[in-house]
């Protein structure tokens, strides 16, 4: 191990190891507080366990996290800068560094604060800090670089739930083994309710905080972050299960069995939580999953593009059935009048209940299934994978008739950009009636494999819009460079823009005059020239002179550049191809008003929404 990866590993170790003592120290002083006032609960032995308990805990932290800033320091400082000042740049200069010092003041405020333990305010204000320091977690993570609104409340949110529940277990354990049975009850009877309340607070932000940090189903199980959050997920399922078995079963048991098994049971969880903490830490050093492209494991994935279909709900109400029947034979278990035929009735019911179907659910997938292209679906990525697939395509490329460069039989649109990358590799490069020598596709680069397969979507494209003028199937308005009055360069993914937009291809010299929308409908209008001019022209809200545009345009209307010339295309909010009304219909024997504003309130109240089917959404 060199010198990096050591240093790597130690500010790692000291961020985990001051988190957990962070955790630790603040529920120390919530148990405290809950047992101290009028009604204290517990002998002497156990305050001054807790007072030891909190101030090594709260020490530990402010050392860690100082041992943390000095390491993450000289790793991001050159080797020749000594430690105190990488130190003072990095506590200075960046947010890290300031949220750090400012947690560690707060644990030092907050264990010069705590006192004995037995003044109730001064507990609860000692409590209020170290939650505060807490608060300060998002700061020190992927929050603190995420655009996701509420994200940072919700780690704050978690951290703190997590340190009412797992950081007062050292204390409760304690309490429970140094004091009578009594006394006992009383400690746990007082903490159960507000642990009860931190640990739904932890599964609702862990689950809102997963969303936009796992990312999809393919970064829960393809990617190492999804792994870890997964597993982290089965250790919070087995702390639920503990603290349930604590709440129902052995609490109300003190009385007749004493205070072990109570306490053997909040060993494991303290065990099993430090497990939990440990997958944290791991999580917070790793690049989150939806910023990952994922290997899917298995050989199906889910399937909900039938969803519609009498049988689809069916399947789905026989799973629901089964899972109910189970969670209520394992519900049966927390309570002893139920504990023999609770689990027996759910066994019968599984056997009686009609097998679901899973299969019908389910589709084939390749290990690419999840992954998301690297262009962003581009004119300029169309036109480079017609440039690679005219370098090694065959004689059979572009004949009349049987054209293997042209994959419309095989329902591309059907495939998600994933399935479509697996396919064409493993499948249609080695076996299918491919326009390159077998083997081809596998050798080329992947973002070159993702260039091919936008202009493969660009080819289908367009074979269905010469025939009928429109795309019954989803088709992505292709990126590419605009420049509008109001400073945009964007089409897609404008959240101002609400309406459909009409692209004007002008590659004359004369500038067409646009045509007023229909009422009620909010247009964007385009104007695609042959070339930029200074200015946007009068009564058009962008233009673009760019010359991939028109030729990746031409490729997806099914026609030749030259024939490209007046014609308009209307795309919807959400940036589908709807239309193509061809230069014919703009003479005066075909009035084009008529068709193009009865196209345009048709879409506007209707927006395509094909959800991420045969798309590059990201």
């Amino acid at each position: 191990m060199d010198a990096h990866a050591a240093l790597e590993l130690l500010a790692r170790l000291a961020r985990g190891v001051g988190l957990a003592a962070g955790l630790t120290g603040f529920g120390t002083l919530v148990l405290a507080a809950l047992l101290s006032g009028p009604a204290a609960a517990g002998p002497e032995r156990v305050w001054t366990s807790l007072r030891r308990l909190a101030r090594a805990a709260l020490t530990v932290a402010i050392l860690a996290m100082v041992s943390w800033l000095l390491l993450h320091a000289r790793l991001l400082t050159d080797a020749e800068r000594g430690w105190w000042a990488a130190a003072r740049l990095v506590a200075g200069g960046t947010t890290f560094g300031r949220a750090l010092l400012a947690q560690a003041g707060l644990l030092a405020l907050a264990q010069a604060t705590m006192g004995t333990l037995r003044s109730q305010p001064r507990v609860l204000l000692a409590a209020g800090l170290a939650a505060g320091a807490l608060g300060l977690q998002p700061r020190l993570g992927h929050a603190a670089a995420s655009d996701v609104p509420f994200l940072p409340l919700l780690v704050a949110l978690h951290v703190i739930a997590a340190g009412l529940w797992l950081g007062a277990l050292p204390g409760l354990l304690i309490a429970v083994a140094r004091s009578p049975v009594t006394a006992a009850r009383v400690a746990v009877r007082r903490f159960s309710w507000l642990g009860l309340a931190a640990v739904g607070v932890v599964a609702v932000t862990a689950v809102l905080q997963s969303l936009p940090l796992v990312g999809d189903i393919g970064g829960l199980f393809g990617t190492l972050y999804g792994r870890v959050a997964l597993a982290k997920t089965l250790g919070f399922a087995g702390l639920l299960a503990l603290a349930a078995l604590n709440r129902f079963v052995l609490t109300p048991a003190m009385t007749r069995n004493g205070s072990g098994p109570l306490v053997t049971s909040i060993a494991v969880e303290l065990v099993l939580g430090a497990s939990v903490l440990v997958g944290a830490v791991a999580l917070a050093s790793l690049p989150p999953g939806a910023h990952e492209q994922a290997v899917w494991p298995f050989p199906l994935q889910p399937d909900l593009s039938r969803i519609d279909e009498p049988y689809f709900a069916k399947e789905l109400w026989r799973a629901a059935a089964f899972l109910s029947a189970g969670l209520a034979g394992l519900a049966g278990l927390l309570w002893r009048r139920t504990r023999l035929i609770g689990p027996a009735g759910a066994l019968v019911a599984l056997v009686w209940l009609p097998n679901p179907n899973l299969a019908l659910l389910a589709k084939p997938a390749w290990p690419t299934s999840f992954q998301r292209s690297e262009t962003g679906f581009t004119a300029a990525s169309i036109l480079r994978g017609e440039k690679i697939l005219r370098r090694h395509c065959t004689a059979a490329c572009f004949r009349p008739r049987d054209d293997p460069s042209d994959p419309t039989p095989y329902g591309l649109w059907q495939r998600a950009d994933g399935d479509l990358y697996g396919w064409l590799t493993t499948t249609f490069d080695p076996i299918g009636h491919t326009p390159f020598p077998h083997g081809t596709i596998a050798r080329l680069e992947p973002r070159e494999r993702w260039q091919l397969i936008d202009y493969f979507r660009a080819r289908v494209a367009g074979s269905a819009a010469r025939l009928n003028e429109t795309w019954a199937h989803p088709v992505l308005l292709p990126g590419f460079p605009v420049r509008c009055r109001d400073g945009g360069t964007l089409l897609r993914g404008r959240p101002d823009r609400a309406g459909p937009v009409e692209i004007t291809v002008a590659l004359g010299g004369a500038t067409p005059s646009p045509e007023a929308a229909p009422p009620g409908v909010p247009l964007t209008r385009v104007l695609l020239a042959a070339r930029e001019t200074d200015a946007v022209p009068s009564g058009f809200d962008c233009m673009s002179g760019s010359p991939d545009a028109v030729s990746a345009l031409a490729l997806m209307s099914g026609c030749d550049e030259d024939q490209l010339d007046g014609t308009r295309l209307l795309v919807d909010a959400n940036g589908w191809l709807r239309v193509r009304i061809p230069p014919r219909r703009s003479g005066a024997s075909v009035p084009a008003s008529p068709v193009r504003d009865a196209e345009l309130v048709r879409i506007a109240a209707e927006p395509f929404d094909a959800g991420d089917v045969g798309t590059h959404r990201h």
